[in-house]
């Protein structure tokens, strides 16, 4: 499976190869010049040079574009995503939702109703080496890659650990009920790790 090739890289941390930065530093102070000159010739002259780089810059975006179009990356650094390092957690939690046409991508939208939304190329995130697709998307076969508000996930969680946990209650109190009315003598400490494996078992059964 491809996916299980695949790496989460954060670019925000990331450099792509490319001038685009140094010559917008360099237009900032060519624009700074310009203002403090009173000269036309002066002036003539350093709009001819902030003409030149503005076209560097144009191209150097153009450039930029295709190479995230095409998934042509190079990069002078490359930070993986991490859920345990707080300086790697990104805000947002990633996964893959089936991303089927046959069935009118049905598990797509139930995803966006729930808060999913696509990765897109435009995005600092990245499931290497999986290129973009003609969308923009990340697909990898039948799957798409998708993210959502990382406090919401979580929130959703907490929740369903809660109404798990609740069942898995009501399971070892209605258990202990039972052993109860029909008399039966069992050892506080059986009946316990009875209660526990029933608790254990409910947990697992509606824990994603």
């Amino acid at each position: 499976m491809i996916i299980q090739k695949l790496t989460m890289i954060d670019l925000r941390y990331s450099v792509i190869n490319s001038p685009l930065d140094d010559l917008k530093k360099d237009r900032g102070v060519i624009q700074g010049r310009l203002k403090k000159i009173k000269d036309e010739e002066k002036k003539t002259a350093v709009t001819k040079e902030l003409d030149e780089i503005n076209l560097k810059i144009q191209t150097a975006e153009s450039e930029l574009q295709r190479m995230r179009d095409e998934g042509d990356y190079e990069f002078k650094e490359k930070v993986l995503l991490s859920f345990r390092d707080v300086s790697r957690m990104p805000p947002y939690f990633f996964t893959w939702k089936r991303y089927e046409p046959n069935n009118n991508y049905r598990e797509f939208r139930e995803a966006k109703v729930d808060g999913w939304r696509p990765v897109t190329k435009d995005e600092p995130y990245w499931p290497s080496p999986l290129p973009p697709d003609e969308h923009g998307y990340y697909v990898a076969g039948d799957v798409i890659w998708m993210k959502r508000s990382l406090k919401d996930h979580i929130m959703d969680k907490l929740a369903s650990e809660k109404r798990n946990i609740n069942l898995a209650s009501d399971k070892l109190k209605a258990f202990n009920d039972e052993l109860k009315s029909m008399g039966a003598n069992i050892p506080d400490g059986m009946a316990e790790e009875f209660g526990q494996q029933i608790l254990d078992s409910t947990l697992s059964d509606y824990r994603p």
